[in-house]
C-alpha cells in the first residue's frame, strides 16, 4: 500500500519555529513498506506463542469510538488497567498519512548494544572520558579515537575483547589479534592489525596498568612530593590516577577542585596529541580546522609532509565531538537498507536459519537466540535507531494543526498531536509546563532494535501508534506486578538502584519472558502492526523490539482516574522521597480542575480530594506557626513564577513554601519541619491562597455539585405559589441553572418552556411594533414623494391580527408585561375607529385626511374605513403635483408616471388636467421619433437638428436624448468655426502664417466623428488633398511612390544629413589623406602624403574613417567599403581598386533615386501655392539652399573659358566626388566634370554617357500584395499558375544612345496636345491662387460599369474579361481595357469623364499619362496594330481625355510616345518579373482597388535611356 506523504519542516514546538503550511500531495516512495495492518489476517498469534506467552487483548474500534477517544478509554479503563495494555484496531479504511519527507528527513541515531547486561553505551562513554583525562594529564591530547572502517574505535569494547583472550598488560601477538578481529567483526587486514595494536599499546595499556591496585601501591610508596591543590570528593572517587608532581601540565582550582589546564598557546602552534611545539618542521596543519600534529604523533604516523591537501580524522569523518552513544546520521532509506544488511549478517552466523518465509514466531525466537549468543564467541550486535525522540526537535510522521491547518487529518481525534489537548485530558488543567508529556515522541528502529523495560514515572497512560514498517513485539506486565518486578531488577542488576528506575523511566536491560515466567511473573505479548494502537496502563512495565525496519509514535495521556485513583499523588510521593524532580504539581491540578467548572469533574470524589488538600495545607501551616510563632507570612503576587521548587525534595511548591535569605533557598512546608535552623529572622512564609480563601472556594465548588437539588426545590416553590407565574421569575431560575451548568430533567423542561414563551412574545412584539416615521432619502422628484408616502400602506398591519393574538393570550400559562401592552393597543384602536366614522358626516379637506392617516400610522394598524380617506388624499396630492409641473425640469418618464398615478388615483379620463397631460405625452413621443429618425441618417441636417432642439424647450422629453442633440450641435458648431478659421488662415499672403497640415488633419479627424457633413468640411478636405498631392509628387522625385506619406519627411531628413557632409562648403580641396589606422603611404614620386591628425574625412560621403577602408590606385583617395557595398572577401580577391570617380564604369550603390536640383527647386517653389504648410518645408529649404550654394561655389571652375587642365584634375575629382556623394543630382556639373576628367585622364575606352537622372541600384522587392500571393501559393491555397513565367524576349536589354532618345523626346514634346486651346505644360506654369482652385473643385461621381454582354478580348494583355474584372471603355475606339493594364484604379477612373486608350492617344500625337501594366505583357497583335487600327478609325479626336479633378491637371508630361517607342515596348514589358493574374486576386479583393504590384521601371536597366525616360511618363 502506498501512503500519501506530507512534506513539511517540523523543527520545534517553540514560538521561534518556522511555520510552513503544506498540502497533501506527495507519495512515500520507500518500496515494500507496510502502512496498514491486514484486517482479514487470521494469524494474529492468539495462542501457541514462544515461551508459552498469552497474547494481549485486541479491541476493534467502530465509527463512534473514532470520534471520542477519551470516552472509549474511560469506558474500557478497568480492562486496560487489569491487563496492563490492550491493542486497538481502527476501522478498515481509516488511516492517517505519513508526513515525513523521505528526501529531507535526517536524524541522529542512538547506538545500542544487543546485550543482556546493558543496551546503551553509557559505560563506553564513561570509559572514554576517563581514558582521555588520563592521557591529557600526561600531555597526550586527543578528541577522538583512531578510525577503522570509517568508524572510531570503541576503547571499552577493544579492552573487553582483548581481556577475553589474554591477561591485562601482556603484549598482542598475531594469534590474539586474529581472535580479537573475529570477535569484533572486523576485516583482517594489515592496517586493521596496526591500528588495534597502537590503540592498545598507546592508549589502553598505560591506563589499565596505572589503574591496577599493585601499580597504585608501588606508586604511593615511591611518591615523596605532596600535591599542592586538594581534589574534590568526586575526583577522589574517580578511578583516574592522580597526576605526578613532576608533570609540566598546569592546574587550576575551580569550586575547590583541581582541573587540568593546557598551555595558553594559540591553535596551530602546538601538536594536538603531545601538546608540544618542538620540531616545527615536522608539524602538519589540517587544511580544514588548522589544527597542528606532529607527523610522528599521527596514528598511523607519516614519514613526510604530504604535498596535497591533508585533513585530520575529525574533519574527514566529522567526529570532532565524539560520543560513543551516538550513531550515524541516517535517512529512512539508508536505515532500511542497513536493517536488511544486519538481518542477512545474522543469518550468516546461524547457517541453519532460513531467512526466507520467516514467520513472526521465527523472528521472535531468532531475536532471543541472538541475544543469548552475545555472551558466546561473538561480540554483542550493534544496532542503531531513534528512541522516543521529541517531535519538537525533529519532524513528526503525523500532521499537525500548525503545519496543516486545512487538512482533516490534522483535526483527527485519534491523532496523537491532539489527544493530550482534548478537554477530558487532565494535562490541560495544570499551571506547569507539561510539554514533556504532551509532545509526541518518534521512534524509528532497525531490526532487533530494542526498547528496554520501562514505565511512566508519573503514572500516566501511554499510547503507541504504529506508523509504518514491520511488526513491533511488546511484552507487558500487569500493574499489580510492577513492585515485584522492580525488586527483581534491583536484585538481578545490583549496579542499578530504585532511583535509576524512576529517573530514567526504566533500566537499559533485557529480561527474557522465560526468566519472568520462572520467577512467577505473568507477562503478555502484543504484536503491534502498522496503523494499530497500543494503550499501556499506568504503572505497567513494558518492553519491545522491532522485527524489522519500522517506526511508531508515542504520547502520554491522563484521564480522571489519574486523580480519582490517586495515581498522581502516589507517584509524586515516590519521586519526592527519592528527590527526583517532577513536572506536575498535584495541588495545581486539583485547583485547576475545581476552577474549570467542567461537568466531567462534578463528582464527590473531587470534593474529597480538594478537602483533603486543604486539610493538609492547613495542618502544615499550623505546625509551622507552632515551631516559629513570629514568622512573617506574605501572600504571593501574580508576577511570581509558578515554577518554584523545593531545595530538598525537588518538587514544585504551588500553594506555599518557606524561603531562607542566607543562603537563599526554597523549602516546601512538609520539609520545613526537618530544618534545624528554623527561625523567624531568616525565614519567611509565602502562600498563594490562605486557608480561608481555599475554604470559600471549596464551599462554592460544593454548591456547584450539590446545587441541582437546591434549584429544583426553588422551582417547585414558584410553581406552587401561583397558577400563572411571572415569566421573568422563570427566566431568573433558568439563568441560575445555566450558571451552575445543571443538566437535570427539570432544567431541560424549564428551558423548553421559556424558549416557547419567548417565541410567542416575539410574535406579540412584532405585532405591536410600529414602523418608524423616518423614511429613507429618495432620489425621486419632490412632486412624487407625497404620492408614494400615502400610497404605500404595507407598513400598517391588519387590526384583525391584533385581536387574534389577544385571544390566544388567554391560554398562556404565565403572565408578562407584553400581554398588558397588547390589551391597551386594542382599546386605542377601537377608539380611533369611532372617531374616523364620525368624520364622514362632515366635509373633508386635505388637512383632515392627512391628520387621520398620520394618527393611523402612529397606531400601526389599518381598518377598512381608512382606505376611503387615503383615496381622497391621493386625489388632492395629484392635483398639487399637476400644478407644480415644469417642462424644463420634468422628463417624459415623470410625465408618464403622473398619468399613471392619476389613473390609479381615480382621476377621470375626460378630466381637463388629464387630457392636457396626455397631449403633452403625445407631443413628446412625436419629438423623440423625429430625433431618432434624424440621427439614424448618415448625413444629418444641422438646421433640422436645431429646430428639434428649440422645439424640445417646451416639451417634457427624454433629457438624455435632448443632451445628445445639444452635444452634437455644439460639437458641429465648434468644428465649423475651427474649419472656417483654418480656411481663413489658408488665404494669408504670408506663407508662414498659414496653418500646418497637422492642424488640418486633426480638424478633419474631428469632423469625421460627427454625423453632420458640412460644406466647409468638404472644402477643407479638397485643400488637404492638394497638400497630399504635393507630398506624393515629392515622393515620386525620390522614387518612393508606393511608400507612405510620412516617408518624404524622413527621407528629406536623411538627404539633409547626407548633403550637409558631402556638399559642405567647409570641406576644401587638398592632397589625399591617410586614415589614422594606417601608416602613411608614399606618392608616385616616393614622397609621403600629408597626414592630418584630426578632422580627416574620406569617400564621396565625406565622413571620417569607419570600418574597412579602400584606397583608389589612381587618385589615392580612401573609400568606405560599406559605401561601395564591398565585402572583405571581395577585397581579398581584388589586388587593385579604381574608384567610381576615376572610372565612370564603376557603379556607385544608391538606395534611392537622386532628383535633380531643378526639380527640388520647382517643388519648393510650389510650396507657396499650397493652402497649408507641410512639415517637410523647412527641411526641403535647407536641402535646396545648400545645393544652390554649392553650385555657386563651383561656377568659377565649371565655366572656366580655358577648360580643365591637368593641374586642375585633383580639384575636379574633389568636386565630382562631393557631387556623387550627395543625395541630389547636379546634372550639368556632373556631366561636365565626368567628360573633362575622361579627356584629361582617360581610363575607359569610351567617353562617359550624358546622364539626365540618377536611379536607385537596389533590386526590386515584392510588394505586400505580391508577398501575400506568394505565401498562398506556397501553402497550396492558389495554383502555381498564379505566378506567370518570365519571357525570354525580355531578357534582352536596350542599349540605345541616350542622346538620340533625348532628341526624340524633345521633338515629341513640341507636339504636345493642347487642352481648350492651351498647352498642358503651359497650364502647369500658371500661377493660379489656391482660393480660385478651391472654388472650381468638384467631386466626380464614382464609376459604375454594368457588364451587359461579354465581348471578345480587346485589352493590351489579350485575356478574356471576367465578370469580376474592373474595366473601362475608350470613348474614341470603344475598346475595353482592364484597369490595371492601362494603369488605372477606382480613384483615377472616378475622376476621368472621358477615357482615351494608349492606342488612340498615340495616333492623336498625345502622351498617355499613366503607366501601362499589361497582365501578361503587351499582346503582339496590339503592338503591331497600334498604327493600323488608329489610321482606319474615324473617331479619333484631338483631345484624348478630360479631367474634372484638378489634382490630375499636371499629370501630362512633356514627352510623347513615338512609333519607335512602341516597337520597343515589348522589350520593357513586365514579362521578366513575377506576374499575378486577375483571377488570383478574387479571394483577396478586387484587382481594380489594389495597388500595383510591379511597374515597368522595375524591369529596365539604368543604362537604358529610353526606358528611363518612358518610365518617367
Amino acid at each position: 500500500m502506498i501512503c500519501q506523504l506530507l512534506w513539511h519542516e517540523h523543527n520545534s514546538m517553540g514560538s521561534g519555529r518556522e511555520k510552513k503550511i503544506r498540502k497533501l500531495g506527495d507519495n512515500f516512495s520507500l518500496p515494500y513498506l507496510k502502512f496498514d495492518c491486514d484486517h482479514n489476517d487470521k494469524n494474529y498469534r492468539a495462542s501457541n506463542r514462544p515461551f508459552g506467552l498469552s497474547t494481549g487483548l485486541s479491541v476493534q474500534l467502530n465509527a463512534s469510538n473514532m470520534t471520542d477517544p477519551f470516552k472509549f478509554l474511560l469506558d474500557n479503563w478497568h480492562t486496560i488497567f487489569k491487563n496492563g495494555a490492550i491493542k486497538l484496531l481502527p476501522p478498515e479504511g481509516w488511516q492517517i498519512p505519513v508526513v515525513l519527507d523521505q528526501g529531507a528527513f535526517e536524524f541522529q541515531s542512538k547506538r545500542q548494544c544487543l546485550n543482556k547486561g546493558c543496551l546503551n553505551y553509557e559505560k563506553n562513554y564513561d570509559y572514554f572520558k576517563k581514558l582521555k583525562a588520563f592521557h591529557e594529564s600526561r600531555g597526550l591530547y586527543f578528541y577522538h579515537p583512531p578510525i577503522i572502517g570509517n568508524r572510531p574505535v570503541d576503547f571499552l569494547r577493544l579492552r573487553n575483547a582483548i581481556s577475553k583472550f589474554t591477561n591485562s598488560g601482556s603484549s598482542l601477538n598475531n594469534e590474539i589479534l586474529h581472535k580479537v578481529i573475529i570477535y569484533l567483526r572486523l576485516e583482517d587486514t594489515k592496517e586493521v592489525r596496526q591500528v588495534l595494536t597502537r590503540c592498545y599499546d598507546r592508549y589502553i595499556k598505560p591506563f589499565e596498568r596505572d589503574s591496577s591496585p599493585s601499580f597504585k601501591s608501588k606508586r604511593s610508596e615511591s611518591s615523596t612530593r605532596k600535591i599542592r591543590n586538594t581534589r574534590s570528593s568526586a575526583q577522589q572517587e574517580s578511578p583516574i590516577p592522580e597526576t605526578s608532581a613532576q608533570s609540566p601540565v598546569q592546574t587550576i582550582q575551580v569550586n575547590g577542585s583541581t582541573s587540568l589546564k593546557r598551555p595558553l598557546i594559540e591553535r596551530g602552534e602546538q601538536c594536538e596529541y603531545c601538546g608540544l611545539d618542538k620540531n616545527p618542521e615536522t608539524i602538519l596543519l589540517c587544511d580544514g580546522c588548522e589544527a597542528a600534529y606532529h607527523t610522528s604523533c599521527l596514528d598511523p604516523p607519516l614519514t613526510s609532509i604530504p604535498k596535497e591537501d591533508w585533513y585530520c580524522d575529525a574533519c574527514k569523518f566529522n567526529i570532532s565531538d565524539y560520543d560513543p552513544r551516538k550513531g550515524f546520521k541516517w535517512k529512512l532509506s539508508s536505515l532500511k537498507e542497513r536493517s536488511a544488511e544486519i538481518f542477512n549478517t545474522l543469518g550468516e552466523r546461524n547457517s541453519s536459519s532460513k531467512l526466507t518465509n520467516l514467520t513472526e514466531d521465527d523472528i521472535e525466537l531468532f531475536y532471543w537466540s541472538s541475544l543469548a549468543e552475545s555472551n558466546s564467541g561473538f561480540a554483542p550486535l550493534e544496532l542503531e535507531g531513534l528512541s522516543q525522540a521529541y517531535t519538537s526537535t525533529i519532524q513528526s510522521s503525523l500532521p499537525s494543526k500548525e503545519v496543516f491547518p486545512l487538512e482533516k487529518y490534522s483535526s483527527e481525534p485519534w491523532n496523537l498531536h491532539n489527544l493530550p489537548f482534548e478537554n477530558p485530558c487532565l494535562f490541560n488543567y495544570s499551571f506547569s509546563d507539561l510539554s514533556s508529556l504532551t509532545i509526541t515522541r518518534l521512534s524509528i528502529g532497525m531490526v532487533f532494535y530494542t526498547h528496554g523495560w520501562t514505565k511512566s514515572s508519573l503514572s500516566t497512560g501511554l499510547l503507541h501508534h504504529h506508523r509504518f514498517g514491520d511488526t513491533v513485539t511488546w511484552y507487558v506486565l500487569p500493574p499489580d506486578e510492577s513492585d515485584a518486578f522492580e525488586r527483581y531488577l534491583i536484585s538481578s542488576y545490583p549496579q542499578y538502584t530504585m532511583e535509576d528506575l524512576n529517573r530514567s523511566n526504566g533500566l537499559p536491560v533485557i529480561v527474557s519472558p522465560s526468566s519472568l515466567i520462572e520467577n512467577g511473573f505473568h507477562p503478555i505479548a502484543i504484536d503491534l502492526r502498522p496503523n494499530e494502537f497500543l494503550v499501556v496502563s499506568p504503572n505497567s512495565y513494558h518492553m519491545g523490539f522491532h522485527q524489522g525496519f519500522s517506526s511508531f509514535e508515542s504520547v502520554n495521556f491522563a484521564t480522571v482516574n489519574w486523580i480519582k485513583d490517586g495515581l498522581l499523588n502516589s507517584s509524586i510521593s515516590v519521586l519526592k522521597s527519592m528527590r527526583i524532580p517532577s513536572s506536575v504539581s498535584y495541588e495545581a491540578v486539583i485547583i485547576s480542575m475545581v476552577l474549570s467548572k467542567n461537568p466531567c469533574f462534578s463528582s464527590e470524589w473531587l470534593i474529597k480530594c480538594f478537602e483533603d488538600m486543604i486539610a493538609n495545607e492547613s495542618a502544615s501551616k499550623n505546625e509551622i506557626m507552632k515551631l516559629v510563632p513570629n514568622i512573617q507570612a506574605l501572600k504571593l503576587e501574580s508576577s511570581v513564577p509558578l515554577e518554584i521548587r523545593c531545595s530538598n525534595c525537588k518538587q514544585p511548591c504551588f500553594l506555599s513554601f518557606m524561603q531562607c535569605h542566607e543562603p537563599k533557598k526554597f523549602i516546601c512546608l512538609g520539609d520545613c519541619v526537618k530544618e534545624v535552623s528554623l527561625n523567624a529572622t531568616s525565614w519567611m512564609l509565602f502562600y498563594r491562597w490562605d486557608v480561608h480563601e481555599l475554604s470559600n472556594l471549596a464551599e462554592r465548588f460544593v454548591s456547584l455539585i450539590r446545587g441541582p437539588e437546591e434549584w429544583t426545590n426553588r422551582l417547585r416553590s414558584v410553581l406552587s405559589t401561583s397558577p400563572k407565574p411571572q415569566l421573568k421569575v422563570l427566566k431568573s431560575l433558568l439563568v441560575d441553572a445555566e450558571k451552575a451548568m445543571l443538566t437535570t430533567p427539570e432544567t431541560v423542561n424549564l428551558r423548553d418552556f421559556v424558549q416557547n414563551a419567548n417565541s410567542w412574545i416575539d410574535s406579540v412584539n412584532e405585532c405591536l411594533k410600529v414602523a418608524s416615521l423616518k423614511r429613507k432619502k429618495d432620489k425621486k422628484p419632490p412632486l412624487f414623494k407625497a404620492h408614494d408616502h400615502w400610497n404605500n400602506t404595507s407598513n400598517l398591519k391588519d387590526s384583525a391580527v391584533l385581536f387574534k393574538v389577544l385571544q390566544t393570550s388567554r391560554s398562556m400559562a404565565f403572565t408578562c408585561q407584553e400581554i398588558e401592552n397588547m390589551k391597551q393597543k386594542a382599546f386605542d384602536l377601537l377608539e380611533f375607529r369611532n372617531r374616523l366614522i364620525n368624520s364622514f358626516s362632515g366635509p373633508l379637506d386635505k388637512n383632515t385626511c392627512q391628520r387621520l392617516l398620520t394618527e393611523a400610522e402612529l397606531l400601526g394598524f389599518t381598518i377598512p374605513e381608512l382606505g376611503i380617506i387615503q383615496k381622497y388624499l391621493i386625489q388632492f396630492e395629484w392635483l398639487d403635483m399637476f400644478y407644480s409641473f415644469e417642462t424644463t425640469r420634468t422628463t417624459d418618464s415623470d410625465l408618464e408616471r403622473l398619468i399613471t398615478y392619476g389613473v390609479s388615483a381615480g382621476i377621470p379620463e375626460d378630466n381637463d388636467y388629464m387630457i392636457f397631460a396626455k397631449a403633452m405625452k403625445g407631443r413628446a413621443e412625436i419629438w423623440e421619433n423625429q430625433v431618432y429618425d434624424t440621427l439614424s441618417k448618415s448625413n444629418i441636417s444641422y438646421d433640422k437638428l436645431s429646430l428639434l432642439r428649440d422645439e424640445a424647450m417646451n416639451l417634457c422629453v427624454n433629457k438624455e436624448l435632448f443632451s445628445k442633440v445639444v452635444g452634437i450641435l455644439n460639437n458641429a458648431e465648434e468644428i465649423k468655426n475651427k474649419i472656417a478659421t483654418l480656411c481663413e488662415r489658408s488665404q494669408e499672403k504670408d506663407f508662414a502664417l498659414r496653418p500646418s497640415i497637422d492642424e488640418v488633419k486633426e480638424a478633419l479627424a474631428s469632423a469625421e466623428k460627427l454625423p453632420i457633413l458640412s460644406e466647409s468640411t468638404v472644402t477643407l478636405q479638397k485643400m488637404y488633398d492638394v497638400v497630399l498631392e504635393w507630398i506624393r509628387r515629392g515622393k515620386r522625385l525620390f522614387g518612393k511612390a508606393n511608400a507612405p506619406l510620412e516617408i518624404l519627411g524622413q527621407h528629406l531628413d536623411y538627404v539633409e544629413k547626407r548633403n550637409s557632409a558631402s556638399l559642405s562648403l567647409n570641406d576644401r580641396p587638398g592632397p589625399p589623406m591617410e586614415p589614422a589606422s594606417r601608416e602613411t603611404s608614399p606618392d608616385s614620386e616616393g614622397r609621403l602624403t600629408i597626414r592630418k591628425k584630426k578632422g580627416c574625412i574620406f569617400c564621396f560621403c565625406r565622413l571620417p574613417e569607419s570600418g574597412v577602408m579602400i584606397e583608389c590606385e589612381i587618385c589615392h583617395e580612401w573609400y568606405h567599403a560599406k559605401c561601395l557595398k564591398m565585402s572583405k572577401k571581395k577585397l581579398r580577391q581584388d589586388e587593385k581598386f579604381t574608384c567610381p570617380i576615376c572610372d565612370y564604369r564603376v557603379e556607385i550603390p544608391r538606395l534611392s533615386n537622386r532628383p535633380k536640383l531643378e526639380d527640388l527647386q520647382s517643388l519648393y517653389k510650389d510650396v507657396k501655392l499650397l493652402p497649408f504648410q507641410p512639415k517637410e518645408t523647412e527641411t526641403l529649404r535647407k536641402v535646396v539652399d545648400l545645393a544652390s550654394k554649392f553650385r555657386q561655389e563651383m561656377q568659377a571652375l565649371a565655366h572656366n573659358p580655358f577648360g580643365l587642365t591637368m593641374a586642375e584634375v585633383p580639384l575636379a575629382r574633389f568636386y565630382l566626388r562631393k557631387m556623387e556623394g550627395a543625395e541630389i543630382l547636379l546634372v550639368d556639373e556632373t556631366n561636365l566634370f565626368r567628360q573633362k576628367l575622361h579627356e584629361c585622364v582617360p581610363i575607359a575606352p569610351n567617353p562617359p554617357p550624358i546622364i539626365g537622372e540618377s536611379k536607385s541600384t537596389r533590386k526590386p522587392r515584392p510588394t505586400k500584395r505580391q508577398r501575400q500571393i506568394m505565401k498562398q501559393v506556397a501553402e497550396g491555397l492558389l495554383p502555381a499558375s498564379a505566378i506567370a513565367p518570365p519571357k525570354s524576349s525580355n531578357e534582352k536589354k536596350s542599349s540605345n544612345n541616350v542622346k538620340a532618345v533625348e532628341a526624340e523626346t524633345k521633338s515629341k514634346s513640341e507636339k504636345s496636345p493642347k487642352k481648350n486651346g492651351t498647352n498642358i505644360s503651359d497650364a502647369n506654369n500658371k500661377n493660379e491662387s489656391h482660393v480660385s482652385l478651391m472654388k472650381n473643385w468638384k467631386l466626380g461621381s464614382p464609376a459604375f460599369v454594368t457588364l451587359v454582354k461579354e465581348k471578345n478580348s480587346s485589352c493590351l494583355c489579350g485575356e478574356e474579361f471576367s465578370p469580376r474584372d474592373s474595366f473601362i471603355d475608350c470613348t474614341i475606339c470603344e475598346r475595353r481595357f482592364h484597369y490595371d493594364c492601362v494603369g488605372l484604379n477606382n480613384e483615377i477612373a472616378d475622376s476621368v469623364s472621358k477615357f482615351t486608350c494608349p492606342i488612340c492617344m498615340e495616333q492623336s500625337g498625345g502622351i498617355y499619362p499613366w503607366q501601362l501594366r499589361p497582365r501578361n505583357g503587351m499582346h503582339p497583335d496590339h503592338i503591331s496594330g497600334f498604327s493600323k487600327e488608329v489610321e482606319t478609325d474615324p473617331k479619333l479626336g484631338s483631345s484624348g481625355y478630360t479631367l474634372n479633378n484638378s489634382k490630375f491637371d499636371k499629370a501630362a508630361v512633356s514627352k510623347t510616345l513615338s512609333a519607335q517607342d512602341v516597337s520597343r515596348l515589348q522589350k520593357v514589358s513586365c514579362g521578366e518579373h513575377l506576374y499575378f493574374g486577375t483571377d488570383v486576386f478574387t479571394p483577396l479583393g478586387d484587382m481594380a482597388t489594389s495597388a500595383s504590384m510591379f511597374s515597368l521601371d522595375d524591369s529596365s536597366e539604368k543604362t537604358d535611356a529610353f526606358t528611363e525616360n518612358f518610365l518617367n511618363v
